[in-house]
């Protein structure tokens, strides 16, 4: 679940397959409500219009994250991850973030980090983005990050916490 600057409503939760946007000023309290593509959703994250989840399609073993808007009420953006013939725990996405400049997401393969896709695509049709960058290791135990000014901070159960400059500098 997650309830932190999502713009307008109350919240967001995940089940198996759907995405529900809460809304309280309406009779059940889902303003919005999306299907899940099919994927075991693990992390979602919502900013402002933007919604972003994370999860492993349990049928292909891979895992994926989708970018939503609730304003258009569509899908807008997917995001495509490099495949890997990891274990399903190891390709679980623990974590999702975005902003207009980088969309991440972090599962045991590592730091997964895209390009921003803003929500004013004019297009109807969805954008599909490559990754751009992987931090860490390939085999991270329950990660997950911190990003502000530039700077990652990855953790994992199983070893120290360590930074990083992004991108690159």
């Amino acid at each position: 679940m997650n309830s932190s600057e999502t713009e307008g409503y109350d919240g967001i939760f995940c089940t198996k397959k759907d995405i529900n946007v809460l809304d309280f000023r309406v009779p059940g309290g889902v303003g919005l409500c999306f299907s899940s593509l099919g994927e075991d959703l693990q992390s979602v994250f919502a900013r402002g219009d933007t919604i972003l989840t994370g999860g492993v399609n349990p049928i292909y073993n891979e895992c994926g994250m989708q970018q939503w808007s609730a304003r258009k009420g569509r899908l807008i953006c997917t995001y495509a991850f490099q495949p890997s013939a990891s274990h399903y725990a190891q390709l679980s996405l623990a974590q999702v973030w975005g902003s207009y400049n980088a969309v991440m997401a972090i599962n045991g393969n590592g730091l997964h980090i895209f390009k921003g896709v803003r929500e004013s695509v004019q297009s109807q049709h969805c954008v599909i983005e490559e990754v751009e960058d992987i931090l860490g290791t390939q085999d991270l135990f329950n990660p997950s990050f911190d990003y502000a000014h530039s700077r990652v901070l990855l953790i994992s159960r199983d070893r120290p916490a360590n930074w990083c400059y992004w991108p690159n500098q």
